[in-house]
């Protein structure tokens, strides 16, 4: 017989188990997400692109600074199971969120997450990832120039170059340099505070500028960059191949220039196809000569072999007779 005693003491021990079923004491080794869980959650792929070596959208010139870039950048972005062709995010625009500082797919419509361990504990899966910008989306008027852009086994990516702009109005406020970059076998577990897109120029780039000695106020109507190939395909595993055959670039600038004792830029920075290059250099230019204004053809020759990733900047002291040419090859966050 249960006395009213024994009665008390039952009541009580269900109440105290009661308690702690409530407040989740006797379940705290359930696979939740507390520290011993087995269980991962769920979590959001987002980027740390490097985003300092892409190129501005203003007359194939490049950005040194990257938040001007990040208000107005947009790329393409795949992400494939580790090792294959295998999409796991297929081709979807990324958008640099200028008020939430970060990188959004299609501007925070669209979230896509880390795969997960196929068993409690187990290794996170990777993913390679493969990025170009102009996004696919602004390639037809930001990068005409470009087409057939792949991404094949071993990691390679390929694309074609037809009909670079090779004059100055075609090189116009809306070109942009194609760039691409490769994240590869990342995962949760080392990139979970973002991918870290690396992006890189398979071009080069030319800066045309009159030196500090220039010693004549001049009017300088073109500048001949005589026999260059301005289309080809591009391999990430050899590199270049021209194709098809060689023109002239011919600036038309028609700009009238006088004598300050320092440089001055002449015309925008234009994008190249990486080739060897004969060097040959024709300037046309009038000033006045004893009371008339005379137009002079001054020729120089200065063979260069334009690697992708670099920019070479021409730096011209004309004369009535010469052309003086010292050019400089540099890299940096263009």
């Amino acid at each position: 017989m249960i006395t009213r005693a024994k009665r008390h003491i039952i009541l009580t021990v269900l109440l105290v188990v009661m308690v702690l079923l409530t407040t989740g004491f006797l379940t705290s080794c359930s696979a939740d997400d507390g520290a011993g869980s087995n269980t991962p959650k769920l979590q959001e792929i987002d980027f740390k692109a490097d985003v300092w070596k892409m190129v501005e959208g203003t007359r194939a010139a490049t950005f040194d600074n990257a938040t001007a870039l990040q208000t107005e950048a947009h790329f393409t972005c795949v992400a494939y199971e580790a090792g294959t062709l295998t999409a796991y995010i297929p081709a979807t625009t990324v958008d640099w969120d200028a008020e939430d500082t970060q990188w959004e797919f299609n501007g925070g419509a669209s979230h896509y997450y880390w795969p997960l361990p196929s068993t409690p504990g187990g290794t996170y899966p990777s993913l390679d990832f493969f990025g170009y910008m102009p996004s696919a989306a602004n390639l037809s008027t930001e990068a005409p120039y470009i087409g057939s852009i792949n991404y094949t086994a071993g990691h390679n990516v390929t694309f074609t170059c037809s009909g670079l702009p090779m004059t100055s109005a075609g090189q116009d406020d809306d070109l942009k340099e194609f760039v691409f970059g490769m994240a590869l076998d990342k995962s949760y577990s080392n990139a979970s505070s973002g991918v870290p897109l690396q992006f890189q120029h398979p071009f080069a780039r030319v800066k045309l500028q009159l030196s500090e000695s220039q010693a004549k106020a001049i009017t300088i109507n073109t500048i001949t960059f005589k026999s260059i190939k301005n289309n080809g395909s591009y391999d990430y595993s050899s590199g270049w191949t021209t194709t098809g055959d060689a023109t002239n670039f011919v600036v038309t600038l028609n700009q009238a220039y006088s004598v300050t004792g320092s440089v001055q830029d002449i015309g925008v920075p234009y994008i190249m196809i990486p080739q060897g290059w004969g060097g040959d250099i024709e300037v046309v230019a009038t000033w006045n000569d004893w009371g008339a204004e005379l137009t002079h053809k001054v020729t120089a020759s200065v063979p260069t072999t334009w690697a992708a990733g670099y920019s070479y900047t021409y730096s011209f002291t004309i004369t009535a007779t010469d052309l003086i040419v010292s050019t400089t090859k540099y890299t940096e966050q263009w």
